[in-house]
């Protein structure tokens, strides 16, 4: 799920050269991380003109190097979040953590009014403002997701 989430800014950080030399898009090396999983045989993604249509069309003949796969993956452990739920259970203060980064997430990529009443629609004390900042969810995150300065972004731009 998620599986470009946060793409551009994970690919931004790439500084491996035959990667950008290779010329893909953010969006084509997460499809084919994603793709290369096992148990995966297909990505779901929006396309909102052809370019996104004849850029994802390419995906399935990109080949990534056993070298450049563990270099994807760990600039994706370090970044994106699984929701895997983890956090949920550390917080104290019951904050939605996944739920806001999926707002988050929807905002990002041009949902906005309809992320911005999703996170309306949380009770108050499960919104990010009300995070007390104690860490309990980084410390618990198995995919070490920077999620205080996560949940500060996400609080800024949806409310």
């Amino acid at each position: 799920m998620k599986a470009a989430l946060r793409a551009e800014e994970m690919v931004a950080q790439v500084d491996e050269p035959k990667l950008k030399a290779q010329g893909y898009s953010p969006y084509q090396l997460c499809y084919r991380y994603v793709l290369d999983m096992p148990g995966v045989d297909a990505v779901v993604c929006g396309m909102g003109n052809m370019t996104h249509v004849e850029e994802n069309i390419k995906v399935p003949g990109i080949r990534l190097s056993a070298g450049q796969v563990r270099y994807l993956e760990r600039l994706a452990a370090a970044r994106v979040c699984g929701f895997c739920g983890t956090c949920l259970d550390a917080c104290p203060a019951g904050i939605a953590v996944q739920d806001i980064l999926r707002f988050h997430a929807y905002w990002f990529h041009g949902h906005r009014a309809e992320a911005r009443a999703e996170y309306a629609a949380l009770p108050a004390p499960r919104r990010a403002d009300a995070c007390q900042d104690c860490g309990t969810c980084e410390a618990a995150c198995p995919m070490r997701v920077a999620i205080r300065r996560r949940l500060r972004e996400a609080h800024h731009a949806l409310a």
